[in-house]
């Protein structure tokens, strides 16, 4: 039986590399045996499933709230992460399989596997940061580490053309061993006819962490710009993340004298429940390295406005797409428009999106014989 090491980008919380990890898990699990590798020691959302499948080892990172701590064990916590993960390879092995979520530190755990005898080392992105959003010392660093990860992988795979461009360099070709496979969902939880069929009237929803990455609050502002010429139009918002974030959300409601259209719930949130009620998400996210969230709402029948950020390979054929900085009227104006317009479903192809497929290319990376 194959055995993988599974790497985390952090830890098992109700994240979107979180749940492809576990969809991997949960569909080969009789074929193969699955270890888990963690970067926190907080017992998160998936944590009690995995472990009826496999063992959890963790390097926590360093775990406090200040920042400029934070930001220097970021720099200096390479050689332990190194160390760790050879430890673990060569006490609990041997692995075939090691199969790397956590970006650019990819590097220090794939040269462990590699001088431990993994012979699948795979490089994972998920995510497309613009060089806009990094500290310039940042970037230096992790051109530093993209060398390690391209020359100790022995197979880079991205959820989407930008999420590989990322992690891997534009263009980098690495002997064939570079593919795209776009993410995937279970189509069974997402399966619209489970739910009533009539959706909540002028209904809007937004899932997603709390935080400026996803751009909740230019979500909330175009709400408004919607609510001031459709008073019966609702919003949800489901994600938890900074603390300080969702306080200036609710502080902004209050101001706008919405409080009673918007609703606020926790990442934990039946979140095809909410999304079977809507109609529409607003999506404005500042980069994306794929979007599962969009697609899940596409196979639940919402239409989703997002940013150009959000990569077109998430699209099945119910999304719209506009810069950000058109502004929240433009956005708003063009939404309003749009809701009164007959809605095109013809090109709509869900089962694209589906698991099986994700999950027999998953099983050939791991066989050694995927050839893209």
């Amino acid at each position: 039986m194959i055995k993988v090491l599974m790497v985390s980008c952090e830890g098992l919380g109700n994240g979107g590399v979180q749940s492809v990890m576990i969809n991997i898990i949960r569909n080969l699990k009789n074929e193969m045996h699955f270890d888990m590798l963690l970067f926190t020691s907080e017992h998160r959302y998936y944590d009690d499933e995995f472990e009826q499948y496999g063992r959890i080892f963790r390097i926590p990172k360093y775990e406090g709230r200040n920042r400029i701590r934070s930001r220097l064990d970021y720099y200096i916590r390479y050689n332990r992460i190194y160390r760790r993960t050879k430890d673990i390879l060569l006490r609990e092995g041997p692995y075939d399989v090691i199969h790397c979520n956590n970006y650019f530190e990819s590097a220090a755990c794939l040269k462990a596997a590699a001088e431990c005898g993994v012979k699948v080392r795979i490089a994972h992105s998920h995510s497309a940061v613009p060089e806009s959003e990094e500290h310039i010392w940042t970037r230096v660093y992790q051109n530093r580490l993209q060398k390690g990860v391209l020359f100790w992988a022995t197979d880079l795979i991205g959820c989407s053309s930008p999420a590989a461009d990322y992690l891997f360099g534009k263009g980098t070709k690495h002997n064939g061993k570079r593919y795209v496979i776009t993410n995937c969902i279970d189509l069974a939880r997402f399966d619209r006819s489970r739910y009533a069929p009539d959706k909540r009237r002028h209904s809007f929803i937004h899932v997603g962490a709390m935080g400026e990455v996803k751009n909740q609050k230019f979500v909330l502002r175009v709400f408004v710009q919607i609510w001031e010429k459709c008073r019966d139009a609702t919003l949800v918002f489901i994600g938890s993340g900074e603390e300080g974030y969702l306080k200036e959300m609710k502080d902004l409601t209050k101001a706008f004298g919405i409080e009673a259209y918007v609703q606020f719930l926790p990442h934990d949130a039946d979140v095809p429940k909410y999304l079977a009620e809507a109609e529409y998400m607003i999506f404005p996210s500042r980069y994306e390295g794929f979007s599962l969230a969009s697609v899940e709402a596409q196979a639940m029948g919402v239409f989703v406005y997002a940013s150009n950020a959000v990569p077109r390979e998430a699209d099945l054929g119910r999304m719209v797409f506009w810069e950000t900085g058109e502004g929240e009227v433009f956005w708003a104006n063009k939404i309003l428009e749009d809701m009164n317009r007959p809605k095109k479903t013809a090109d709509i192809d869900i089962n694209k999106a589906g698991l099986e497929n994700y999950v027999n290319k998953m099983r050939l990376v791991y066989q050694g014989g995927y050839s893209g």
